[in-house]
This record gives C-alpha cells, structure tokens and sequence, in this order.
C-alpha cells in the first residue's frame, strides 16, 4: 500500500470517529402540557450504545408509574451506523401547576452529558 493510499484511509478513519463521536441526550417524545391525572411518557433519548450510568432526576409533584425501560437500536444505512438508547418513564400529575423535570445525566466513556431541564404544564381538562 502506498504511503499516499494510507494517509487517505487513515484520515477518513479520524474523521469517521470524529462524526460519531457528538453525544447527544435529550428529552424526546415528551408532552409539555398534559391533563391532571393523564399517564404520559417521559423520553431520556442518547445517540450512543447504552451508556455506561444513568443518573435519573427527581420527579417532584409526579407519580412514577413505570420506568425506567430502556429501548436500544441500531441502524445501519449506506454503511452509516447510527445508535439510540432511551430510558422512558411513565408518569402522571396529579395537581394543576408548572413542573420542571431536572436534567438527567449519562456516562459514555468517562464523560458526563446532561439533558436540559424540561417543563410541563398540567392543566384541568376542558369537556
């Protein structure tokens, strides 16, 4: 192989790693207004393989119903891999009122991400 040849794959190999390497955690999937006493979800999503700790948050003014799942998959299109790995909880709220869900926290690889704070609003349901 000539030296020229392995530079090219040598560097395209960085480059790759480098793509891969932006870690995001979110919350996803997750309504900002709900009805009192309504059972939704809460999505803790990251881009990763599972991750290796999660640090939940506090779920002040909130019944945890079910949770943590976790849900991992991976896809592979045009040779591009791509990872997800979620952590969901279902819960309800039982009060009207404003609520901030704080960040939740994740360990990849010795480095912690953390999610930004989350508000919902539950409110009487009209009808």
């Amino acid at each position: 192989m000539s030296m020229r040849l392995f530079l090219v794959l040598f560097f395209s190999s960085v480059m790759s790693l480098f793509a891969q390497g932006q870690v995001r955690f979110e919350v996803v999937n997750t309504p900002d207004v709900v009805a009192v006493g309504e059972v939704f979800r809460i999505e803790f999503n990251t881009n990763t393989t599972k991750p290796d700790k999660f640090i939940p948050p506090k779920f002040n003014g909130m019944t945890v119903m079910a949770g943590p799942s976790q849900s991992q998959s991976t896809s592979i299109i045009n040779g591009k891999r791509s990872d997800s790995y979620s952590y969901i909880y279902v819960v309800s709220i039982d009060s009207v009122g404003k609520y901030t869900i704080p960040s939740a926290e994740i360990e990849v690889d010795g480095k912690k991400y953390k999610t930004k704070e989350f508000k919902i609003e539950a409110i009487v349901e009209s009808g």
